[in-house]
């Protein structure tokens, strides 16, 4: 879990079908933090760059329209909650309840994620997949199993004794 806990910057999200990337989701430079506790909890923001700026002309939260509301909430995806560890043969799987979600309907049914890791160009990388494929209609009207992969890179590793971890120790 030592490698699993830190703070992950989102790199990319895509969807595939039959092995080729169809979508970008959340564009080809997608905001996301995901950071996984030592102690089991998990907490993940992810966005686009176009939602994540403030609603014109000032207006605050709390007064913009239903339509300024819905184009920064629409692209963001955000969980947390408790998460285990698993292995299904050689497969890590990270399991989350979800706690709280922009989408109520996730706290229905828990959130698991194939986790791999890889390391390039002296960088480490977390990929995360939903276990299973997502039957889903893309753009054009093109329907398939799709699976979905998120590419993070640790920002900030985490003792298992809470201390923050440079890099360069992992």
């Amino acid at each position: 879990m030592a490698v699993l806990a830190g703070v992950w910057n989102l790199v990319s999200f895509n969807y595939f079908l039959n092995g080729t990337s169809v979508l970008q989701p959340n564009g080809p430079h997608p905001l996301g933090k995901i950071a996984i506790m030592p102690e089991g909890y998990v907490s993940v923001q992810i966005t686009t760059p176009e939602a994540a700026v403030p609603i014109p002309n000032g207006v605050k939260w709390g007064d913009a329209t239903d339509e300024e509301i819905a184009a920064i909430a629409r692209p963001y995806v955000s969980y947390s909650g408790r998460y285990q560890t698993s292995y299904e043969g050689e497969q890590l799987v990270l399991t989350t309840t979800v706690d709280v979600a922009l989408d109520p309907s996730w706290m229905t049914r828990p959130q698991r994620r194939n986790v791999t890791f890889v390391h390039e160009d002296g960088k480490q990388y977390m990929l995360l997949k939903p276990v299973g494929t997502i039957p889903m209609t893309l753009p054009g009207n093109v329907t398939g199993d799709v699976v979905s992969v998120l590419k993070w890179e640790k920002e900030i590793g985490i003792r298992a004794d809470g201390t923050m971890q440079p890099l360069g120790e992992q």
